[in-house]
C-alpha cells in the first residue's frame, strides 16, 4: 500500500515538473519570401588601400581580391581516390587568400596575405600554417606582408617581378628570416657588381682610344696627302681633290668596325645594368623579408592597454634597431 502511494506521488510530481518546464519550440525555417541580406564591402579599409597599391605597382599583372583556394587549386585525383575527394576538397573550399597576382593569361605568379594582429593567436597561426601547406603543395608562392608595415609600390613591384621572372623560384612560402635560421640568412653573400662595372668601362675606354687612333692614322695616310697634293702653288682658293673608291673603303671599314664594336659594348652594358637592377631588387626584397620577420619576432603590436603613440614609438625604435643591425651586418660582409 505504501509503495503504491509512493509511486503515485512520484508520478504526480513528474507530471507537475514536466508541465512547468519550458517546452522546446519547434525550429522555424525562414520564410521563403524573406531575404534578410544586406550588401557590404568585400574588403576592409586597410585591404582596400593595399589593393589599390598593388594595382598601381603592378600594371602589367592582374590583381584579384578575396579568392577562394578552390578557385585556383584542385584535388589531384591521381594521388587519391574518389572516396577521399571531399576530404581534400573541403579544406581548400573553406580557405581563401587576400589577393592573387596573375599574368595576363591568368597564370599564377603569387598569392598575397595582408596580416594584422588577428593573425597572432594560436588558432589563427594554425589556420595560416594549414593554408601555407596547401599552397606549398600546389607550388603556389605565398607572400605575407604586415598591415602595419605595408610595403611601398616599388618594393611590391620588385618582389613580384622576382617571382614572375623565376628568380629564387625555389624559395619556400615562409621567408628565411621567419624560419628562424638567421645565421644562414645573413651568410648569403651580396653579389658585388661594382668591380665588373669598372672593368667594362675600362674596356670601353680602350676601344674608343683604339678607334680614335685608327681614324687618326687613316686621316694622316689618306686624307692629308690628298689635301697637300691639291694645294695650288699660289694663294688661290684651296680645294680638296675627290677621294677615289679604294680610299673610301679604307676609311669606311675602320669606322664600321668601330661602330659595330661600340654597339656590342652598349648591348653588353645594358645587359650588365639589367643584371645589376635584378640584383638590387633581390637585395631590397631580402631586406624587407628580414624586416617583416624581425617585426613579428619583436611582437610590436598595438593592444588595448596602450595608446597609439606608445605603439608608434615602439615601432620606430625597433625599425631603427633593425636598420643598425642590417647596416652592421652588410659592412661585415664586405
Amino acid at each position: 500500500m505504501n509503495i503504491t502511494i509512493v509511486v503515485l506521488l512520484l508520478g504526480i510530481t513528474l507530471l507537475i515538473i514536466g508541465f512547468f518546464l519550458p517546452k522546446k519550440t519547434q525550429r522555424k525555417y525562414p520564410d521563403q519570401d524573406l531575404r534578410p541580406y544586406v550588401s557590404k564591402n568585400p574588403l576592409t579599409p586597410t585591404e582596400t588601400i593595399f589593393y589599390h597599391r598593388l594595382v598601381e605597382a603592378l600594371p602589367e599583372f592582374i590583381v584579384l581580391a578575396q579568392v577562394q583556394l578552390s578557385s585556383f587549386l584542385k584535388v589531384d585525383e591521381a594521388q587519391t581516390n574518389y572516396q577521399n575527394y571531399l576530404k581534400w576538397f573541403q579544406p581548400i573550399s573553406q580557405q581563401s587568400v587576400d589577393f592573387l597576382i596573375c599574368k595576363k593569361d591568368f597564370s599564377i605568379v603569387a598569392a598575397v596575405e595582408l596580416d594584422d594582429k588577428s593573425h597572432l593567436g594560436a588558432k589563427a597561426i594554425e589556420r595560416d600554417n594549414k593554408k601555407s601547406n596547401n599552397l606549398d603543395a600546389a607550388n603556389v608562392t605565398l607572400i605575407r606582408w604586415h598591415a602595419e608595415a605595408m610595403p611601398e609600390a616599388d618594393i611590391i613591384k620588385q618582389t613580384i617581378l622576382k617571382y614572375a621572372l623565376g628568380i629564387d623560384s625555389t624559395m619556400p612560402n615562409q621567408p628565411e628570416w621567419l624560419a628562424g635560421d638567421q645565421v644562414r640568412f645573413f651568410n648569403q653573400r651580396k653579389t658585388n657588381t661594382f668591380s665588373q662595372t669598372i672593368i667594362i668601362w675600362i674596356f670601353i675606354g680602350l676601344i674608343i682610344i683604339w678607334g680614335l687612333s685608327e681614324v687618326k692614322s687613316i686621316f694622316k695616310r689618306v686624307i692629308t696627302p690628298q689635301i697637300s697634293s691639291s694645294l695650288p702653288s699660289n694663294n688661290q682658293e684651296l680645294r680638296m681633290q675627290p677621294i677615289n673608291a679604294t680610299q673610301e673603303i679604307l676609311i669606311r671599314q675602320p669606322q664600321e668596325r668601330l661602330a659595330q664594336e661600340a654597339e656590342r659594348m652598349r648591348a653588353l652594358q645594358m645587359q650588365q645594368e639589367e643584371q645589376q637592377k635584378l640584383t638590387q631588387a633581390r637585395e631590397v626584397a631580402k631586406k624587407e623579408d628580414a624586416w617583416s620577420s624581425y617585426y613579428k619576432q619583436k611582437a610590436v603590436e598595438c593592444t588595448a592597454n596602450e595608446d597609439m603613440v606608445t605603439c608608434g614609438n615602439k615601432y620606430i625604435k625597433n625599425r631603427q634597431q633593425f636598420e643598425n643591425d642590417w647596416e652592421t651586418h652588410q659592412a661585415n660582409l664586405k
